[in-house]
């Protein structure tokens, strides 16, 4: 989502090259998916398993197929079917491996650094859209101006609980559709989680993603002079997957010392880091 914001490709290339180096294409999960996952835990915890028991999936997974939730693989269509384990067969198992393999790898390459200029205009003709990521963070962005103005309107929220206050936005907008799915699959209703406010502060608390989310909208919040971009919900979704789910996160300053000052790391474990020099010390 940021590469997408470089118009250089040689700069995304640049950048490209220095994350495979350093990942490897390992990914974490999106952040909606991190909270299906977390949600399905507190309520099996609290009020029993669903019916039709999940998958479990492991947090870390390799490339954007893992990051966006898609199912990801090559296979060998033909008029009958799937034929991919024929011609696995035909061709070798070693071989057809490798180039399945190869194919991965400059896939995830190609996608992570982005099209050459040349491309650019074939890739838009097959519909390709890069600019819908930033017009759905930017529709999510206009959600917290609004909040904002709410807050304007009455500006005693600001100095008392606002906690609550992006507590039970969470939940209306994150939340709400996917705990009626979950509550469904297990014949429960709303009452079964909460009664009351300290209910739904303790369903938060107990969802490590949700938990950094609201700690960072609440700071923002904090300050009527906050201008909301695009790039505001990128990182708050990237810092509520990261620092619950890794064992180090370097963040830029107003991040780390948000949620140092509100001791995340004694909640996650986390090392916190802001700086790439104080990554190399600790390493």
């Amino acid at each position: 989502m940021e590469l997408v914001n470089i118009r250089d490709p040689r700069q995304r290339q640049d950048v490209a090259r220095v994350m495979e180096e350093l990942s490897r294409f390992a990914t974490l999960p999106a952040r909606k998916l991190v909270i299906r996952y977390e949600l399905d835990e507190v309520l099996t915890r609290t009020v029993g398993p669903p019916a039709i028991q999940p998958v479990s999936r492991p947090v870390i997974g390799k490339g954007f197929a893992w990051a966006f939730g898609i199912r990801g693989g090559f296979h060998v269509r033909a008029p009958e079917g799937d034929v991919t384990e024929r011609v696995r067969e035909q061709i070798g198992r070693d071989k057809f491996d490798a180039t399945i393999a190869a194919a991965e790898f400059w896939l995830e390459r190609a996608v992570l650094a982005g099209p050459a200029d040349i491309d650019v205009e074939l890739l838009r003709s097959y519909g390709w859209n890069p600019e819908a990521i930033r017009q759905v963070a930017e529709a999510r962005a206009d959600e917290e101006r609004a909040q904002v103005a709410r807050l304007d309107a009455n500006p005693r929220w600001r100095r008392g609980r606002l906690r609550d206050v992006i507590i039970a936005r969470e939940v209306i907008i994150e939340l709400f559709d996917l705990l009626s799915e979950e509550l469904n699959e297990r014949r429960s209703d709303f009452a079964d989680v909460w009664t009351d406010k300290r209910g739904v502060r303790e369903l938060i608390s107990s969802m490590p993603s949700t938990d950094i989310a609201v700690t960072l909208k609440t700071a923002a919040h904090r300050n009527r002079d906050k201008r909301w971009l695009p790039n505001d919900i990128f990182d708050i979704d990237a810092l509520s997957i990261a620092v619950p789910y890794c064992g180090i996160v370097v963040t830029e300053k107003h991040a780390h010392h948000v949620l140092t000052t509100e001791r995340v790391a004694d909640r996650t474990g986390t090392v916190l880091l802001r700086r790439l020099g104080d990554l190399t010390d600790y390493l």
